[in-house]
């Protein structure tokens, strides 16, 4: 796994605005999603985009894989 330095919001507004957003209209469906959510809000409020959109992108991907 590579790690990358956290990119910080000041540094790209528009996507810490997007990443944000969607942590907001985030709805949880069972407990494992909201602790995904949780980690990353602390992920964001860390400064770690990636990080954090990595992880919401994960809760779409485990959604679609249950359904399949």
């Amino acid at each position: 796994m590579k790690i990358y330095p956290p990119l910080h919001p000041e540094n790209d507004p528009e996507r810490a605005a997007r990443i944000s957003e969607a942590i907001a209209d985030f709805r949880p469906e069972d407990d494992m999603e909201e602790r995904s959510r949780q980690l990353a809000l602390s992920l964001l409020k860390a400064g770690h985009l990636i990080a954090a959109e990595a992880e919401l992108t994960a809760i779409s991907e485990r959604r679609q894989a249950g359904r399949c």
